[in-house]
């Protein structure tokens, strides 16, 4: 959809002068989804980097007007990253909550009317660095959302020309002890380096934050090390990890009704599982659960690719699909394997990963088979049925505006080094011979096996640039779900869902007081087909999708379609009699029933909303 028509003008930028001298903010920028005002019709908003946010109000017909200003949600000079709209106090409006690079998570209140006020201090939240994806879900389902802050870095090594670093061998290990004449006991540099497995120098990334709902917008951190993070034997955790954070979904992994939580971590910093103990924490899966994880884990998400009852995994990386261009990416290839008498290593490679789930919460990693494997420089996912058959398929964004990893580029600076005695400044400088890399992205249609298709071109989604964010909304309130891409240095990309086939939407309204709908796992059950998928809220690569979720007509069901509801903590309602290419908004039980979760309700079907 042209912005000339819908009045969407936003462009996220970047200036080369920023991303050469930090590359964290090539990692982009996302986009986020719902209605702030209460009018019914959901509304959008999109981040940036060198200028501020922007809030498009959905008019209806495809026409949205800028209302930042009146909202109060520009966040100027603040590289956002992550944006999320979620109801956080339970009066069921959406409060805002934008990441940063710089300043932490901000949380801005929703006032009714589309007016906002920022709430980041009396809220309880950290002035952190490196901030990136935001999740929110109620761990410990006291009824109140949760939300969980992946990180990154603020600034990098890469990024520091002339660095000199100093190692020495303390008890019989090497450690870097001294970073350009500074030693690293300092706090900015203190639990920052390491010595890899290739004998150089790594860097650990920031560490994330779980912050527990108290009530009323306000939060508190929760402590890493004291019990609240199980590792998998079902100690406390002794050291806060400091990983590579890019993305994070709470999600219920194994149908217990409790959220568990996937994060998924940049460079040698492993993926985090942890499983819900429902205990009011988590513990590490075990590492045989999982054999194999990507080496750059980029976004996630979660669908019954082959509807057999149970949820599987898809977790992005950056194997190029073009065999020309993933010869010329192999500089990083891991020159040590850990040897194979180490049962419990998980091996990490380059390249998406698909772990089938077969029903024990062990999973069987086939992105290869699946045809997922490659998807270039990717960077947001989303499960989606477009063609509404009964089976999710999937929208990925890709592309960077470095190349960083063309090896071509790189023996040139080399040669470039060595022939005019360059310092190491001046090698900096010449970056900017790395070339673009826009790439396509990706639409991969499921065949219902389990296996995908490519799509893109046939669907309108073969957008080639730079793309991070993105996020699923019905944006015209036909019953089918649209999307909004956030590029990089060009306009955003807002797609409209064409799909004719008859559909079901369900959203869950109304919530009020502590009761809520995030975690809410939706089945339509048919005689044909049984469709499962879960409310999240945030999850997405730097993004957050409308809380409303969409599916195929069971085809050919002579029997009545029921919805089988299963409320966070197990209760569970059937509500009988649907109709095809209706929305049906959900009421959360109230409190008290809440807490009784062998009840479970039959009730029939009332007149839907349209």
């Amino acid at each position: 959809m042209p912005a000339t028509e819908t009045g969407i003008a936003f462009t996220n930028h970047l200036s080369v002068a920023h991303h050469m001298t930090n590359q964290m903010f090539l990692n982009g920028s996302g986009v986020t989804a719902g209605d702030v005002d209460g009018d019914g019709r959901c509304d959008l908003y999109f981040n940036s980097l060198d200028a501020p946010n922007k809030l498009f109000r959905n008019l209806g017909n495809w026409q949205f007007e800028d209302v930042t200003t009146q909202a109060g949600v520009s966040c100027p000079d603040t590289f956002s990253t992550a944006c999320v709209l979620s109801d956080l106090d339970g009066d069921g409006q959406p409060e805002l909550l934008v990441n940063t690079m710089y300043q932490g998570l901000r949380l801005f209140q929703n006032l009714g009317g589309g007016q906002f006020r920022e709430q980041t201090e009396s809220a309880g939240m950290e002035r952190a660095l490196g901030g990136m994806t935001v999740a929110i879900g109620d761990y410990d389902l006291d009824g109140l959302p949760d939300i969980y802050v992946s990180r990154y870095r603020a600034a990098a090594l890469m990024d520091v020309p002339n660095a000199f670093v100093n190692m020495k061998t303390v008890n019989g290990r090497r450690i870097v002890s001294r970073f350009n004449g500074r030693p690293t006991t300092e706090p900015d540099l203190k639990h920052r380096f390491y010595i890899d497995a290739r004998g150089g120098v790594g860097e650990y990334g920031e560490a994330d934050t779980l912050y527990r709902n108290l009530g009323n917008l306000q939060f508190e951190a929760v402590d890493w090390t004291g019990g609240t993070f199980l590792d998998e034997s079902g100690q406390a955790l002794a050291e806060i990890p400091r990983d590579w954070g890019l993305a994070v979904m709470f999600r219920d992994l194994n149908h217990d009704g409790y959220p568990d939580l996937y994060v998924c971590n940049d460079f040698d910093t492993p993926d985090r599982i942890w499983i819900n103990n429902q205990k009011g924490g988590f513990r590490a899966l075990a590492a045989d659960a999982i054999r194999q994880t990507c080496w750059f884990a980029m976004g996630i998400d979660v669908a019954d690719v082959d509807r057999d009852g149970h949820d599987d995994i898809l977790v992005l990386d950056m194997l190029a699909r073009s065999h020309r261009t993933r010869m010329n990416q192999l500089g990083d290839v891991k020159p040590v394997m850990e040897l194979i008498q180490n049962p419990d290593h998980r091996p990490q490679f380059m390249k998406t990963t698909l772990q089938m789930n077969r029903g024990d919460l062990t999973y069987a990693e086939v992105g290869q088979w699946a045809g997922l494997a490659a998807s270039d420089w990717a960077w947001g996912v989303a499960f989606l049925d477009v063609d509404l058959d009964g089976y999710e398929d999937v929208l990925i964004t890709n592309g960077h505006e470095r190349d960083g990893r063309d090896i071509d580029v790189a023996n040139q600076l080399k040669t470039m080094r060595r022939a005019n005695k360059m310092s190491d400044r001046q090698i900096f400088e010449k970056r900017l011979l790395f070339p673009r890399f826009h790439t396509p992205n990706m639409a991969m249609r499921n065949r219902g096996d389990g296996t995908f298709e490519p799509a893109h071109q046939s669907w309108g989604f073969g957008h080639d640039g730079v793309s991070h964010g993105l996020c699923l909304a019905d944006l015209d309130q036909d019953g089918d779900l649209d999307v909004a891409v956030n590029h990089l240095n060009e306009g955003v990309g807002v797609y409209q869902n064409q799909a004719s086939a008859p559909r079901l939407t369900v959203a869950v309204s109304g919530a009020g007081g502590k009761v809520h709908g995030i975690g809410t796992r939706i089945e339509v059950l048919g005689e044909s087909l049984a469709q499962g998928q879960e409310l999240i809220a945030g999850g997405k690569y730097l993004s957050g999708d409308q809380p409303l979720r969409t599916f195929a007509w069971p085809y050919g069901s002579e029997e009545k379609v029921r919805l089988k509801v299963r409320w966070p903590g197990g209760l569970e309602e059937i509500i009988q009699d649907v109709g095809a290419n209706r929305l049906y908004e959900l009421h959360p039980p109230s409190e008290a029933s809440t807490s009784n979760q062998d009840v479970v309700e039959t009730v029939a079907a009332k007149e839907p909303c349209r």
